[in-house]
């Protein structure tokens, strides 16, 4: 009986002090995780970040190849301490920083190390080459209700261009012998894809249960208190106006009404119409460096032989109004975003990844906003 309890004791003391030595190992894992989540804030909390974070990491473009570091302070916590180092950019992508945290759990005179490791991606309003995280402005096609595509259409996603093909929220409906050159993805069940090209299948992926993902509300009273042409109620937009300014602060213009829209432009701008937008003819780039967004309120009718190079965008307060539907022969270059995308007849959808580099758009960052941070990989080291 004593040997038996000697054993019971020493076997409690063993798990016993198992648990207080893996007690340690999970507040240090902890203290780790926290300190990358502190890099995460500090990167976020202003332009230049917490302490000139961004700054000295330049928002981890690694100016001239050059890679940049910060060491942050060691914080004491309950428990123990923690610090980051962060570099950027990570492997020469760039806008990437890489975030080692460090915890340290302590306990009288006992301390438990570990690290915890991020790679981020950066996007910074005031740094244009970052980007804007928005992800619906990858797609040629996003309809964030169902979809439809038939007849003879042929979408153009190019993948190899950046380009994600077509996203719709619910159900695709497909008939006739469309062709989409990229992946589909529908967040509801499986279809029927046989009839969709090219031929044969398995060039592009044909996903189902995808996750769904988010499309930005269109604030019109935000475009009107920016724009630099307002107007009230119903406008023609000809050939004949407006002239945009140039890259970096592209004209907005905003109607109070709905638009028919008619011509070739040069310039670079949004028009915004709260009731509704028709095209009655062509839409054309006026020159290299020009382009349009339309930014709609409610639907968007698209005429027969219309071509149009710019983005559309039609998202309604009412439940699936933003709709867009384009039919006959009509082209569009650059993207369509709607409520619900309709593309029948002999249309062709091409996506033109040009259209991501345009500010003030839905969901995209503007000159006052802080940078935005997104985790492209997390673990424990």
């Amino acid at each position: 009986m004593l040997a038996l309890g000697l054993v019971f004791l020493h076997v409690a003391r063993n798990s016993a002090n198992w648990a207080y030595m893996h007690t340690l190992d999970k507040r240090a894992e902890y203290l780790a995780e926290s300190s990358v989540q502190r890099a995460i804030w500090m990167m976020q909390a202003s332009q230049s970040g917490e302490n000139s974070i961004n700054t000295v990491l330049c928002n981890g473009s690694g100016a001239g190849g050059q890679v940049r570091s910060y060491q942050s302070a060691t914080w004491s916590l309950p428990g123990g301490n923690c610090s980051f180092t962060a570099t950027g950019p990570y492997k020469n992508m760039p806008y990437t920083i890489a975030v080692t945290g460090t915890g340290v759990a302590t306990n009288g005179n006992r301390s438990v190390p570990a690290k915890a490791f991020a790679v981020l991606r950066m996007y910074n309003p005031n740094d244009y080459a970052s980007g804007s995280p928005q992800k619906y402005i990858d797609y040629v096609i996003f309809s964030n209700h169902n979809g439809q595509i038939k007849d003879n259409v042929k979408i153009y996603g190019h993948p190899e261009l950046g380009g994600k093909g077509v996203y719709v929220n619910g159900k695709l409906d497909v008939k006739g012998k469309p062709i989409v050159y990229g992946d589909i993805r529908v967040t509801g069940k499986g279809h029927n894809w046989k009839n969709v090209g090219p031929w044969p299948p398995g060039q592009y992926n044909r996903l189902t249960k995808v996750a769904r993902e988010p499309l930005p509300t269109v604030d019109l009273a935000y475009y009107k208190s920016i724009a630099d042409e307002v107007y009230k109620g119903d406008l023609r937009v000809d050939d004949r106006h407006p002239n945009g300014t140039n890259w970096s602060h592209p004209r907005i213009i905003y109607v109070d009404g709905k638009v028919k829209i008619k011509g070739n432009f040069t310039g670079y701008g949004i028009i915004v119409a709260s009731k509704g937008v028709e095209f009655d003819g062509n839409m054309m780039y006026g020159s290299q460096n020009s382009g349009w967004a339309i930014i709609s309120g409610d639907k968007v009718k698209i005429k027969h032989d219309a071509t149009i190079y710019g983005g559309i965008y039609a998202h309604s307060t009412k439940k699936n109004k933003g709709v867009v539907e384009a039919e006959g022969t009509a082209r569009i270059f650059g993207w369509i975003v709607a409520d619900e995308v309709k593309i029948r007849k002999k249309a062709v959808i091409e996506y033109d990844p040009g259209q991501k580099q345009m500010k003030y758009l839905p969901g995209s960052m503007l000159p006052t906003d802080n940078p935005v941070t997104d985790v492209i990989c997390w673990g424990i080291l």
